[in-house]
């Protein structure tokens, strides 16, 4: 889950970023994965596209893990 700074972030040129890197960085990502990784990994894309420009909104992102329901222990 993101907040819309994310698919919204402008470069220098005002384009948006739109859903579609966020969405490659998690298809592209090697699973499993942990969370922060997840993180980390769709951040550097949105870096990567603004580049030097001013951030024009908050950025939040949210990753969540779901161990089953036998927990942590069950992988």
């Amino acid at each position: 889950m993101f907040t819309d700074g994310i698919t919204e972030a402008t470069n220098s040129e005002d384009d948006l970023d739109g859903d579609d890197r966020p969405r490659g960085s998690l298809e592209t990502h090697p699973q499993p994965a942990r969370a922060k990784s997840i993180v980390n990994a769709i951040a550097a894309d949105v870096g990567r596209f603004v580049g030097n420009a001013p951030q024009s909104d908050d950025q939040t992102i949210l990753v969540v893990r779901y161990h089953g329901p036998g927990g942590i222990d069950q992988q």
